[in-house]
Formats: C-alpha cells, sequence, structure tokens
C-alpha cells in the first residue's frame, strides 16, 4: 500500500511540474515570436539602444491605427528621426505606391542613410517616373547639389579612393556623362592606376582636351614618385642613418599598447585620435561625434565606405571648418 501511495504521489508532481514547464516554453516562443516579427518591421539595424527600438514599436503601432500623412513623414524628415521616418515612408508607399511626394521623401531618407553612390542612383531612378517639369527640375538639381558637394571635397581633401568609389556606379548608369568619365579618370590617375584611368578615358571623344590633362597628371605623379626616391636614396648615408632633414614639425604621441594616439582639435574642441597610417580618411567614434556635433558648425556630405582600425566601415562624411594637428591646422576638411 505505502509502494502504490508513493508511486502515485510522484506521478501527480512530474505531471504538475511537466506542464509548468510547457507553459513557460510557450510563454518563451510567444514572446519570440513577437519580438523577431516586430525587428524585422522596423528594420531594427537604425535603432542603436533598445528604448530607440522600443520608441519605434510604440509609434509604429500609433501609425497602424491612424493614416500616415505626408505632413507627418516631412517631420520626421525635419527632425532628422530616421528610424521612424522609415518605418512610415515605408508603409505610406505601399498604401500609396505612386505618391510622387512620398518617394521624393524616401530619396531624402536614403541620402541621409545610405552610400552616396546609392542615393545618387536611387534619384536617377526617379527620372524614370511620370513627373511634371518642376518635379523634374528638383531632381536634377538635387543630383547636381549632391554630386558637387562630395567630389568638390573629396578632391580638396584628395580622397581619391573615396571619390572613385562614388563615381564608378554613377558611370554604369550615366557612361556619357563627360563629368563622371573625367572625374574617374583623374581619381585613378592620382592612384597611378593606368589601366583603370585608360578605361575611364576611352569614354570620351578621341579630341577631348581633358584625356591630355589628365595623362599629365599621372605623369606628374609618377615623376614625384621618382623624386622621392632618389631623395630617400640621398637622404640615408653609408652607414644606414638618415640624414638631418629641415621644415620638420614635431607631434607629441602618446602610447597606448600596440598604438599610438594623437590630441587635435576640432573647431576648437580637444580629441583624442588614434594613429592609424592604413585609413583612407580621419574616423570618429558615433558617440564622440554625437558629443561634437552639437557645438560646432558642419556640413554633411554623405556616407562612404571607409577604412579604419576596425576594418571596412560605412559611416556618414562631414566637413568641419577647422581642425588642429599640434602647431598645424587645416581649413574646410572631412
Amino acid at each position: 500500500i505505502f509502494s502504490l501511495g508513493f508511486n502515485v504521489y510522484l506521478y501527480l508532481q512530474l505531471k504538475r511540474s511537466d506542464s509548468g514547464y510547457q507553459n513557460v516554453i510557450r510563454k518563451d516562443i510567444d514572446t519570440i515570436s513577437i519580438s523577431s516579427s516586430s525587428v524585422a518591421k522596423l528594420n531594427a539595424r537604425f535603432a542603436s539602444t533598445p528604448d530607440e527600438l522600443e520608441t519605434n514599436l510604440q509609434s509604429n503601432s500609433l501609425d497602424a491605427a491612424e493614416p500616415i500623412s505626408i505632413a507627418q513623414l516631412y517631420d520626421y524628415l525635419r527632425e532628422e528621426n530616421w528610424p521612424l521616418l522609415t518605418v512610415n515612408v515605408r508603409t505610406f508607399l505601399r498604401q500609396q505606391p505612386d505618391n510622387i511626394e512620398a518617394q521624393l521623401i524616401e530619396a531624402e531618407l536614403i541620402a541621409r542613410t545610405e552610400p552616396l553612390a546609392i542615393a545618387l542612383v536611387h534619384y536617377y531612378s526617379l527620372l524614370d517616373l511620370e513627373l511634371d517639369s518642376e518635379q523634374q527640375d528638383n531632381i536634377v538639381q538635387k543630383i547636381d547639389q549632391l554630386f558637387e558637394n562630395a567630389t568638390e571635397q573629396l578632391r580638396f581633401d584628395r580622397a581619391w579612393d573615396l571619390l572613385a568609389e562614388l563615381l564608378e556606379p554613377l558611370v554604369q548608369i550615366a557612361p556619357n556623362e563627360r563629368r563622371y568619365l573625367i572625374l574617374l579618370a583623374e581619381a585613378y590617375a592620382q592612384q597611378i592606376n593606368v589601366v583603370m584611368m585608360e578605361n575611364a578615358l576611352a569614354g570620351l571623344a578621341s579630341d577631348d582636351p581633358a584625356i591630355a590633362s589628365i595623362r599629365s597628371i599621372l605623369a606628374r605623379k609618377l615623376e614625384s614618385e621618382d623624386d622621392a626616391n632618389d631623395k630617400d636614396a640621398l637622404n640615408t648615408d653609408s652607414g644606414g642613418k638618415s640624414l638631418p632633414e629641415i621644415n620638420i614639425t614635431r607631434i607629441q604621441l602618446d602610447r597606448l599598447g600596440n598604438q599610438y594616439t594623437v590630441d587635435t582639435g576640432i573647431d576648437g574642441r580637444p580629441v583624442r585620435l588614434m594613429i592609424d597610417t592604413g585609413a583612407s580618411t580621419t574616423a570618429i567614434t558615433s558617440r564622440a561625434w554625437g558629443r561634437l556635433s552639437q557645438r560646432i558648425a558642419s556640413q554633411f556630405i554623405g556616407i562612404f565606405t571607409v577604412n579604419t582600425a576596425a576594418g571596412f566601415i560605412e559611416a556618414p562624411m562631414f566637413k568641419v571648418k577647422r581642425f588642429t594637428l599640434g602647431s598645424l591646422s587645416f581649413d574646410d576638411v572631412s
């Protein structure tokens, strides 16, 4: 009797425990299902913190109950609220896919959240829509504005790799655009990439005067490289020691592990940067820029793929009025 009663007790306990376990599992599965669905809808890569994602989820619920208006989309655009604008403009275009005004707002969003080359290609695609003359002129002006601002800054910074990155897809969709071909050939010439330079020049008319100008850039680059090699040979004596040089500005570096850091200034605001000889441009963290951008004047140029100490990343580029490094200062750099 005792054995029978004990077995019944164990059976009831096991059943109660198994039921609770199933309830916990079912609850967790429901939670995971809701979470992954919401994240997918919101394109969560735009949310940098859980609080931002939660805000987006709440707003998405409200927008689902109330129709989205063009005025709301413009509000998000003015506020630079890219996560909410992304969700709402996509929802709006699913409901009204032929709305030109919403498509132009989406193009502005892409210009601020995607690489500039992608943004320009997208603007070109809008020219295939049924537009009135004013809308078409506005899009062409926007393309020219984004293109001119970026190419002027990249040439000033001598960021030839980024300039080529911007121009390569544009030449694919507008192969007869002379300014694209000339600038792309120049970017290749400055990088001493002879084959790619000649490929770009082949798209120009054979009597185009720009061809000779671009080839002269390449010739000067090759000549200056030879001169630099000769100077290196002259500056080294038979003992392998470098001879003293003049006009050298010395900058104090601080060692941090296997890296070196240096104190710099952006519009008078102190910033400590790490020296990275393989980087294609000067980069600072999003957190540091968040603090700086509230206190300095800057101009958004576009998003580019840059090579940093952490590898290749997509990052927004801004032009600042002044950058200082020791006693040296540089104006209008990005």
